[in-house]
């Protein structure tokens, strides 16, 4: 069974489900102070299970040293990272998923990993903002950035299932449907800022929802630009949907080189094509 590391991420509630997630924080520095507890619990979570890292894409440089240690210190090959471009909410509930795709449903983690991108967008990952001003994670227009400076402008950023950024006015706005999140997906609050467009925009689109209060951090405010932002994430309540899809689009069978298992083509573990591995 694949073991999968949330580095850098924050913890999610008990209510999402069980899960074999290790949570662990991004070591700020490579030296042992920052490195030994890390590594001390990747020792005991057992050596020859693989390991599945799911990390910020903003702190891509920092784990892949991180990764780098962990392969050399504890002589792990069997190591793969998915870097996600969501907020740390976003993140942390796609680890979640990786860990219960690959405990529960016993999918081979090479598929998980080819199947990351599908993953991220079976998840609704928006926040309401009162400005947009030192928001950098989508494209904004000049407009955007003008409305900003309007006292009272409202605006709800998406970044799954689709990239956009709508103001809030007087007309009601929809927000967009994961593929296979359900009607009784589990929905992450956090944010100490309005929570009127809850009740308006997120609530009436999934009546039948469980939400779930999430303490907002110092991360999630400066990935939003904001300490007032109140973000929301929705996740599919049950995964059997999901992990069939990703069992049929991606299944794996045994790599050439490294022997895991994993999905046609580059193989998640060693990155072993099956040209090379046929010419090795």
């Amino acid at each position: 069974m694949t073991t999968v590391l949330a580095l850098g991420l924050p913890e999610l509630p008990d209510p999402l489900g069980k899960n074999v997630l290790l949570a662990a924080a991004l070591p700020t520095s490579l030296d042992a102070p920052s490195v030994g507890p890390l590594l001390d619990v990747l020792a005991d979570s057992g050596e020859d299970e693989p390991l599945l890292v799911v990390h910020r894409a903003a702190q891509q440089g920092q784990a892949a040293r991180v990764v780098h240690l962990i392969r050399s210190s504890l002589e792990l090959q069997a190591v793969a990272r998915i870097s996600s471009q969501l907020s740390p909410l976003g993140c942390a509930t796609v680890a979640r998923i990786c860990a219960e795709l690959t405990g529960t449903f016993q999918l081979a983690g090479g598929s998980v990993v080819a199947a990351a991108g599908w993953l991220e967008q079976q998840l609704l990952v928006a926040a309401w903002l009162p400005t947009v001003a030192k928001l950098d994670q989508v494209e904004l227009s000049l407009g955007h950035h003008l409305q900003s400076f309007v006292p009272g402008s409202q605006f709800v950023v998406c970044l799954s299932p689709e990239r956009r950024v709508d103001r809030l006015g007087a007309q009601a706005l929809e927000l967009p449907r994961p593929e296979l999140l359900g009607e009784r997906p589990h929905i992450l609050l956090s944010g100490d800022g309005s929570l009127a467009w809850m009740d308006a925009t997120v609530l009436p689109a999934f009546p039948r929802a469980t939400v779930v209060r999430q303490p907002g951090d110092a991360a999630s405010a400066q990935f939003w630009g904001t300490p007032k932002a109140v973000e929301v994430v929705g996740r599919p309540d049950d995964l059997e949907p999901v992990a069939e899809a990703v069992r049929t689009r991606w299944p794996a069978s045994p790599c050439r080189w490294c022997g895991l298992p994993s999905p046609t083509g580059t193989c998640g573990w060693c990155a072993m094509t099956p040209a090379a591995a046929e010419f090795g």
